[in-house]
């Protein structure tokens, strides 16, 4: 994907979370790219629930793996855009770990600094 609309895509998802407010968290705890309460950051790049609720039925739903499955970003990204959607990913999870109630608000602010600090980091790695 050209990286001027990778990184328009990451900073609409981005926007997306922010917006939402809470962390995507299945049913059962645990990251969710489709959840009652919205979708995680990768999840909202993905074109629709049906790609969403895909992915989450895999064994193994981390980024890299619903790539390679095939079931949405085949041969969408370059290998540097694959790992800056499992950084950004991290970056959801990790305030999902830290739930202590559903729905807990994330720091919206906080997010959306490390997220665009990671685009950041990318983008100057292009020059």
């Amino acid at each position: 994907m050209k990286p001027n609309d990778f990184i328009r895509m990451c900073e609409d998802a981005i926007e997306k979370v922010c917006l939402q407010g809470v962390a995507s968290v299945g049913d059962n705890g645990g990251c969710a790219y489709l959840s009652k309460l919205g979708c995680c950051v990768v999840g909202h790049m993905m074109p629709d629930n049906e790609t969403r609720k895909k992915a989450d039925s895999l064994k193994d739903s981390g980024v890299q793996n619903v790539i390679q499955e095939g079931v949405w970003g085949e041969g969408m990204f370059t290998r540097q855009q694959e790992d800056i959607l499992l950084s950004l990913q991290l970056v959801h999870d990790s305030f999902e770990d830290c739930l202590s109630e559903r729905p807990s608000k994330i720091d919206v602010e906080y997010f959306e600094e490390r997220c665009l600090t990671i685009l950041s980091q990318y983008s100057e790695s292009l020059q």
